[in-house]
């Protein structure tokens, strides 16, 4: 395309350039009292001119009068292949947004089908020269919070049984009826309120879910309730789980495939 561009600009300078010569020719033979050349050399010069300016029209129709510039079609074509390719890059982001959540309805796609489709998806607007960016960005959210959302549901009930194992073992030293009100209740607070605060929700993370990984270990760390050997051995239980969710949320890559193909888990 860009070569008969270029040779189009070429033919057209000439024409230009030998009607110049013919329009000064006419001239000089004028003063040379040769009128008859003169007038057929500005005759000449006169439609070469004129063959310069219908070369900008796609269409001309004699005297009618009908004609289109070519460099104003040309980019009009380019604003509506612009246009176009705005409107696929809207369109496909449309649809694999709502294609993850789909699966939230009891049907749609599976994990592997929806990475095959954007992948697939993304391979089209390369080629159409369409924009991708943050096309796969809902996606790899409600990947990630599928992957968060077993780790923090088994501390959490962890963290719910001792409140429970707690509760009945203040209730027990303190009778029933229970007589002293005030102990009692500084005893729940101080050895189950306390405990029950560290039960948490995925969607208390934060949105960066890089950070999920490190701040589930930190969560961890911090248990009430739990001596240092029961803390050891939830870390060691979710360990597997957060280097899974590390990988994915940090470079997209897939550690564990017979675990990350799996269908989606929203729990244990």
């Amino acid at each position: 395309m860009k070569f008969w561009q270029h040779r189009h600009d070429i033919g057209i300078t000439l024409l230009a350039v030998l009607a110049m010569a013919a329009l000064v020719s006419a001239v000089i033979l004028a003063f040379q009292a040769k009128a008859a050349e003169g007038a057929l050399c500005a005759a000449m010069g006169l439609l070469l001119l004129a063959f310069v300016q219908l070369s900008r029209f796609k269409r001309f129709r004699g005297l009618g009068f009908e004609a289109e510039l070519w460099e104003t079609k040309q980019e009009e074509a380019a604003l509506l292949v612009d246009q176009t390719r705005q409107l696929l890059g809207v369109l496909a982001k449309t649809t694999l947004t709502a294609a993850p959540r789909m699966n939230r309805m009891m049907t749609g796609f599976t994990r592997r089908e929806l990475l095959d489709l954007s992948d697939q998806v993304e391979r089209l607007l390369i080629a159409a020269k369409a924009p991708t960016a943050d096309l796969k960005s809902e996606i790899d959210r409600l990947i990630s919070v599928d992957m968060i959302i077993p780790i923090a549901n088994r501390i959490s009930r962890r963290v719910r049984t001792r409140v429970e194992e707690r509760r009945k073992a203040v209730a027990e030293r303190f009778g029933s009826p229970i007589t002293d009100s005030v102990g009692y209740g500084e005893a729940l607070k101080a050895e189950v309120y306390a405990v029950g605060s560290h039960a948490f929700e995925w969607n208390e993370l934060g949105e960066d879910r890089k950070a999920w990984p490190d701040a589930i270990r930190r969560r961890i760390q911090s248990l009430e309730g739990f001596d240092a050997a029961e803390r050891a051995a939830l870390a060691s239980e979710v360990d597997d789980r957060l280097l899974d969710l590390e990988a994915w949320t940090t470079s997209r890559s897939i550690r564990r495939a017979d675990v990350f193909f799996s269908e989606v888990h929203t729990d244990d």
